[in-house]
Parts: C-alpha cells; structure tokens; sequence
C-alpha cells in the first residue's frame, strides 16, 4: 500500500495540523502548521550528525530546537513573506 500525505496530531505540541508527508517506505516528514516546527523521521539524537547540520542555521534556531518523545529534533520553519 502507497503511503500518502495526511494531518495528524503533532508529536512536539499536541495540535491536529501536523502535516505528514512520506519520504520513502519507513520515513516521515513532520511540518506543523500548529507549533510552526518541522522535522521527519532521520533526524533522531544519537543518529544524526546536527553538529554538520547547524553549522550554517542561525544562533535562534539552535537555541529553540526541541526533541520529542521518540527523540527526533524539531527546528522551526522558514516563512518569507
């Protein structure tokens, strides 16, 4: 069965506009529209290499990272308006 996108509830903040896209077979990217975060299913501490990853992403975001309880961080999201 193909996987597609949905809402569901967010992992970080509890809010039903958790936007859930597939990557593949076994990985989700996470975009909520509640929390105004983003993340998927790689970016998990003790996995991933965040050291390489935030080294070009402003002071802010580093400070406001949060993980939620299956231990994937959660950055915010860009708008440009």
């Amino acid at each position: 069965m193909i996987k597609t996108d949905s809402l569901e509830i967010c992992p970080k903040c509890g809010s039903d506009a958790c936007y859930v896209t597939p990557m593949n077979a076994k990985h989700n990217s996470y975009f909520c529209f509640g929390c105004g975060f983003q993340t998927n299913d790689l970016m998990v501490m003790g996995e991933f290499d965040f050291e390489t990853y935030e080294e070009t992403l402003p002071e802010l975001y580093k400070d406001i990272k949060v993980s939620d309880g299956d231990k994937r961080v959660w950055y915010p999201i860009t708008i440009n308006l």
